[in-house]
């Protein structure tokens, strides 16, 4: 937790691992670049022994005045995303890691196009992920 003033704000993760190796998502950083970072790159975004770039898809819930307000809900369980592998069908506790942190999505009134990990498509409350879906990497603590 990190307090900004009067906001109280908490990082939620839905999903964290490797994406790709770094030359094909940044292909313009030289190598060298990397290396010389090493020490502030490895291991939260950066893996050196695999060459990968490390990212995480998370949630900020904010809190202030009695208001909670969540920014960027994520990717959301098993939808189908056949030009994402990566995130197809993704099965992850999520909402169990929100409710951990006080937050229940069924009471949370939603605004914008982004609320992929709280809800259906069709927009409804999520329930949590279907018998099927694929498992996701533990998140870090």
């Amino acid at each position: 937790m990190i307090q900004l003033g009067e906001v109280e704000v908490t990082k939620v993760v839905e999903w964290s691992g490797d994406i790709a190796p770094v030359g094909s998502v940044l292909p313009d950083t030289p190598p060298r670049l990397w290396r010389d970072n090493e020490h502030w790159l490895a291991p939260h975004h950066w893996h050196p022994a695999a060459d990968a770039y490390h990212a995480a898809v998370q949630t900020w819930v904010l809190r202030s005045e009695g208001k909670v307000v969540l920014v960027d809900t994520g990717v959301g369980n098993d939808r189908d995303r056949p030009q994402l592998p990566l995130f197809d069908h993704l099965a992850t506790e999520f909402l169990a890691r929100l409710a951990a942190a006080g937050v229940r999505p069924r009471r949370c009134r939603r605004r914008g196009q982004h609320t992929s990990a709280t809800t259906t498509a069709a927009g409804t409350p999520a329930p949590t992920a279907k018998a099927g879906s694929r498992p996701s990497p533990t998140p870090p603590t």
